[in-house]
């Protein structure tokens, strides 16, 4: 009975995060005006392209919500030898959030000397769900079994 009622621990890790900010940009098509050194920039030197009338860190990422745990059963064989057997779960509750997202807010098209700033479609839609903390944001399990002698 000894064995099978003591010797647990239970441990847990629990994530709540709001989003981290990012910056919408503006995609550059043509040369911005004439005698730029580069045609992807709206200063036409190599710079930032975010949309120079909305402030910086205006578009959040998802907030991220997730509870890792982990059971593990001490088995003493004797003084000396101990077993641990553990069963851990990563993202219990299986939450799916996005690490990246489409930042693109207007596209300029400046072409035969007509400029034009147009909305782009999908800013904010979720282009990656992966990363923080570790590499993915799937459910998983995993069961190890330790000996320490």
């Amino acid at each position: 009975m000894k064995w099978v009622v003591a010797n647990w621990q239970l441990s847990q890790i629990t994530t709540l995060a709001s989003g981290q900010p990012t910056t919408t940009t503006m995609r550059v098509v043509g040369s911005p005006f004439p005698g730029a050194a580069f045609n992807t920039t709206l200063n036409g030197l190599g710079g930032s392209n975010r949309v120079p009338f909305l402030p910086f860190s205006n578009l959040n990422l998802d907030n991220v919500y997730r509870t890792d745990a982990r059971i593990t059963k001490t088995l003493p064989f004797s003084e000396r030898v101990k077993a641990y057997a553990s069963f851990e779960v990563f993202n219990i509750s299986n939450s799916q959030y996005n690490t990246g997202i489409i930042t693109e807010a207007y596209n300029l098209s400046a072409v035969a000397g007509v400029t034009a700033i147009r909305p782009s479609n999908g800013l904010g839609n979720g282009t990656a769900s992966q990363g923080f903390p570790d590499g993915t944001n799937a459910r998983r399990a995993q069961v190890s079994l330790r000996l320490i002698f």
